[in-house]
């Protein structure tokens, strides 16, 4: 049973215009009528709240469209949004139900460090392209599909998702809390608030004529976002126009210096620091041959590497946030990740997960106190990321309750 609902619902999300009854032992499972477009037929199948976490996503029309011979439409998950399995992973290619190794691949490279390691993102993918490029009798049940220029293909749907999630000039929005699971906030009303004893004295502290003033304030294209507090030395307390945010300044710290990190790759001002000693690297004759054909993007990462005989070659520069302790193995691990990602990566790219690791750190800890002009200057730099709604590894900056949902949870709505 559980697999013809699966089918029928396929089925339903391919072709939006027609209309669907399942009945199951006299039970109508469900009834939809013809809808004019998708996000109608998601809204009848799996209800309002995840429609209002889902983003549009589109490659027509787009000047930086990559690849004009591949459509790309649909919708996919806010970061954060995501499931432990793909049950809601659905991609058709030409309106036909399909399994691609290579779009999954994908899709994890355009959200990236959107999305939480071992979680999956919600998706709803439709692409179209001209039917002769397409072979679907590659396995008996027809679901799997292989590409003539698969990496056509993987690269459009890469760039539609990415260009999604990084729109040019958005600010930040923080997750609801919905979307990041159930939440609730255990407060002592009996304890008695004390204020924290100053640990900079060269930061200003509000006097008698300035405490009318708030103490942390930001404006943004949204309005006025006002810190009011911070919860267990973690989660910062802001006031948004849209209600209350609880911000983790570690998660949010580590965002700030991920993207400083990127864009100095990004300018080609990679940092890069000299080894007191050279180390010699050697690899067997294919390998030695890939890497020397890709010694311009590893100098772009800051890496200083050269020729130093066949199969041998001298490293006397590497970038701060590169692994010491076992070097030659760090690189041999980028050879490896070089062949599996192909000659097109882009040295931003080789460069980020160690990037990532670095930055967690050396961003603040979980229990460092921050005063109000740090938190202030935490806050507005998040606001200016270009991805400020998650962490280099996937987990949520912000999470929201917005005013209805406080109105709704003091019972002052139904």
């Amino acid at each position: 049973t559980a697999h013809i609902e699966h089918i029928v619902t396929l089925c339903a999300l391919a072709h939006p215009a027609v209309a669907f009854r399942l009945t199951v032992d006299d039970r109508e499972i469900f009834n939809l009528a013809p809808a004019t477009e998708l996000l109608t037929r998601l809204r009848e199948l799996y209800g309002k709240q995840l429609i209002e976490q889902l983003i549009p996503i589109t490659n027509v029309g787009a000047a930086s469209a990559p690849r004009p011979e591949v459509s790309i439409t649909g919708f996919i998950g806010q970061p954060g949004v995501s499931r432990a399995d793909r049950s809601q992973q659905h991609i058709f290619v030409n309106r036909r139900p399909v399994e691609s190794k290579g779009i999954n691949h994908a899709l994890r490279e355009g959200y990236h460090t959107a999305l939480m390691r071992g979680q999956f993102p919600v998706t709803f993918l439709f692409i179209e392209v001209d039917p002769a490029l397409v072979d679907v009798n590659i396995h008996p049940t027809k679901r799997e599909v292989r590409f003539r220029d698969e990496f056509a293909v993987r690269q459009a749907v890469m760039d539609t998702v990415r260009a999604a999630l990084e729109p040019k000039g958005a600010t930040a929005k923080p997750l609801p809390v919905s979307a990041a699971g159930a939440i609730e906030l255990n407060v002592n009303l009996g304890a008695t608030l004390v204020p924290r004893p100053a640990i900079q004295p060269e930061i200003p502290v509000a006097t008698a004529s300035t405490s009318s003033l708030p103490l942390a304030e930001i404006q943004t294209e949204e309005g006025a976002w006002r810190i009011i507090g911070v919860l267990g030395d973690l989660y910062v307390l802001v006031q948004s126009p849209e209600g209350l945010v609880l911000m983790d300044q570690h998660a949010a710290h580590e965002r700030v210096l991920f993207e400083k990190m990127l864009k100095e790759l990004a300018n080609g001002n990679a940092p890069s620091q000299k080894l007191l000693l050279p180390q010699t690297l050697e690899l067997e004759a294919r390998d030695a041959a890939f890497l020397r054909a890709n010694l311009a993007t590893l100098h772009k990462l800051g890496i200083g590497i050269s020729e130093f005989g066949e199969r041998t070659f001298l490293i006397d520069a590497v970038p701060p946030y590169f692994e010491m302790s076992n070097l030659l193995q760090t690189f041999r691990n980028i050879v490896d990740e070089l062949h599996q990602t192909g000659e097109q990566i882009h040295a931003r790219r080789l460069g980020e997960d160690k990037i990532a690791t670095t930055v967690c750190r050396h961003a603040v800890k979980a229990r460092d106190p921050l005063r109000g002009e740090e938190l202030r200057a935490l806050l507005q730099q998040l606001h200016h990321c270009d991805l400020p709604y998650t962490c280099p590894h996937g987990r949520p900056t912000m999470i929201q309750f917005s005013y209805a949902e406080l109105e709704k949870k003091f019972g002052r709505k139904v």
